[in-house]
């Protein structure tokens, strides 16, 4: 079973996420059932934590009015979905599915939520089972964006620095708005590259100017193995690309370098997957001997968390990461072109021990 395509939205308070909603729905397509879930805490006690939040009236029972064109079917979830109100959202998630058939279900996560712990929740059980998150959206205010890459964009210190870093390590697509408040039109654009920079990894940035629709949810599904950027920081132009299937439902691409130049390798297995992380730090570690590694950076999903692993200039670093798109590896190496298709079905057999074998049905 495929399950109900759906698409997630977080965002800060005030960020712009009911304007989302409504544009989406307004653009319907004629024929097509969507359902919405929406995940809103009061404004006196969950969101309170949010320092400088501006707030948002939520949806409650009005959704449908404050939406303009209406959803052929609304649930509303108090409390923090991904902790304490997890039970009533999935009581209002089989309810909603209990009104289909649908197209789609759109699901609005609450500004204070933790967007990679939601992710998680999407993925496992009765969700898990009916639904296929296909994209996951953070709507991201242009000022508060600015504000945060000022302070190096930590994803420490106060809330909502910490939650800005989890919606936007967690996204699959950023719509930032409220780049008509900025004073010089070039801060957007420049505020656009450094989040889709912003790592682990990248992501699409989309501008949402006044009067303009953003793109329909799924319309911009996560990158396409056809067009794999290679590591943000290495500014190489590289040689022919290749793209093959590898065990296990993944994918391998591979750049081979130019004369002179350095190349690259990349991998990618479905988020369902998981990895032994005592193999995985054994294997890393044996690599460090591998001739010509420049740089290596990697997103695995383990069976006690999601971490990200880096290494540069012979230093590995491990860190639990928001990051819930896929499990990923990327090399970036100098060595000889004729070698680096063999070099990489070596490499590949290492990882695909680190796998650990799928439970039995």
């Amino acid at each position: 079973m495929d399950g109900v395509p759906a698409s997630l939205v977080t965002g800060l308070p005030g960020a712009g996420k009911t304007t989302l909603l409504r544009q989406w729905l307004a653009a319907k397509p004629a024929g097509e059932r969507w359902g919405l879930l929406l995940n809103r805490a009061d404004g006196g006690g969950f969101r309170a934590r949010l320092p400088g939040g501006r707030g948002d009236p939520g949806l409650g029972a009005g959704a449908a009015a404050d939406l303009g064109s209406a959803p052929d079917a609304v649930e509303t979830v108090g409390g923090c979905a991904c902790c304490a109100g997890k039970l009533a959202f999935e009581t209002a998630l089989v309810r909603l599915l209990r009104r289909g058939p649908w197209n789609r279900l759109l699901i609005e996560l609450d500004g204070a939520g933790d967007p990679p712990r939601f992710v998680d929740l999407l993925r496992a059980g009765a969700a898990g089972r009916h639904l296929r998150l296909d994209e996951v959206v953070a709507v991201v205010d242009a000022e508060t964006a600015r504000a945060w890459l000022a302070e190096a964009g930590v994803d420490a210190g106060d809330l909502r620095g910490r939650l800005l870093a989890a919606q936007i390590a967690a996204a699959d697509r950023v719509v930032l708005t409220g780049c008509g408040e900025l004073s010089d039109p070039q801060d957007c654009r420049a505020l656009a590259a450094a989040l889709r920079a912003r790592p682990p990894f990248r992501r699409r940035v989309e501008l949402a100017h006044a009067g303009e629709v953003v793109s329909a949810p799924g319309d911009a599904a996560p990158d396409s193995p056809e067009d794999w950027p290679p590591l943000a920081s290495s500014g190489n132009v590289w040689g022919e690309c290749a793209l093959a299937h590898a065990p296990g439902n993944g994918l391998r691409r591979v750049a081979t370098p130019r004369p002179g130049g350095p190349g690259w390798i990349a991998w990618r297995w479905p988020a369902a997957t998981v990895f032994d992380r005592a193999g995985l730090e054994r294997l890393l570690t044996e690599w460090r001997a591998l001739p010509g590694l420049l740089q290596a950076e990697g997103a695995f999903r383990t069976a006690r968390d999601w971490y990200l692993w880096r290494r540069d200039a012979n230093h590995d670093a491990w860190s639990p990461t928001g990051w819930r798109r896929d499990n990923r590896l990327e090399l970036r190496l100098a060595a000889d072109a004729e070698s680096f298709e063999r070099l990489a079905a070596g490499l590949e057999t290492g990882l695909l021990g680190a796998i650990r074998p799928r439970p039995s049905a």
